[in-house]
């Protein structure tokens, strides 16, 4: 199923991949990362691993967060816990989403997209529980203050940044970056369970980000290294399954 929200700025494009029947199911809401600007020979995407999902009994909730794909908007990780909160509106409300158990739906997110999900879980009690997938500490961590102005060149490289040069941008793109670090919040999120799944390899995001993490959350909480795991594990069967073995367990049983 092909969503928008559009009933407010940046228009969000999504889908949705269902049960042809029933209701009170389980809903995964996705969460993608920061582009790279690279593909991979194969990828089948997020619909892929919805695919995935629903071959557990999982449905799940997948959109373009803003200046990403087919929405607008320009990007930031505040922006992205904003459209997640609207994302949640939508898995919350009795529209086509309407037959989702709503006592079990979780937010599964990677790298940028997992550092959204736990932001927003920390002040939005609705989540049942958080997936957070090979996600940063904090952008300052790969991004320090005298890199912005790389880290910029990226997002419009990507084509996630496309305003025109303003004299206060780096300003303003740090100040979003300080103000949105997941290990100041992510003790919020308590009681919500919380995974943490982590390469041991990665060559993006350093393993001591999801440390800092696990140390700075509260119960319940679980750490699972992948090792050899890469930054990208979506496409790492074992990090899939390590988070669909928690997350059957957490919502099925917990």
């Amino acid at each position: 199923m092909e969503l928008q929200l559009k009933e407010e700025e940046p228009r969000l494009h999504g889908w949705a991949l269902l049960p042809s029947e029933g209701g009170d199911y389980p809903l995964v809401v996705l969460c993608h990362g920061i582009p790279g600007g690279e593909a991979v020979e194969g990828d089948p995407g997020y619909e892929g691993l919805a695919r995935e999902l629903a071959t557990h009994g999982f449905a799940s909730l997948f959109f373009n967060l803003r200046g990403t794909g087919f929405s607008g908007g320009e990007f930031s990780l505040g922006g992205w816990v904003e459209d997640l909160g609207r994302v949640l509106d939508l898995a919350f409300g009795d529209g086509p989403l309407g037959g989702a158990d709503k006592s079990r739906v979780a937010l599964w997110g990677y790298s940028g997209g997992g550092a959204a999900a736990i932001l927003r879980a920390s002040c939005d009690r609705r989540p049942a529980a958080v997936v957070s997938m090979a996600a940063p500490d904090g952008l300052d961590a790969l991004v320090p203050r005298d890199g912005v102005r790389e880290f910029i060149r990226h997002c419009r490289t990507v084509g996630i940044i496309t305003c025109a040069e303003r004299p206060d941008l780096e300003e303003r793109v740090w100040k979003d970056i300080i103000e949105n670090r997941p290990v100041d919040r992510v003790h919020a999120l308590s009681p919500t369970p919380l995974l943490i799944v982590h390469g041991t390899e990665d060559e993006t995001v350093p393993k001591a980000c999801a440390e800092r993490l696990f140390l700075a959350a509260e119960e319940p909480k679980k750490l699972v290294l992948v090792e050899r795991g890469r930054h990208r594990l979506r496409l790492n069967p074992t990090a899939t399954a390590a988070a669909l073995s928690w997350l059957r367990s957490t919502l099925f049983t917990g």
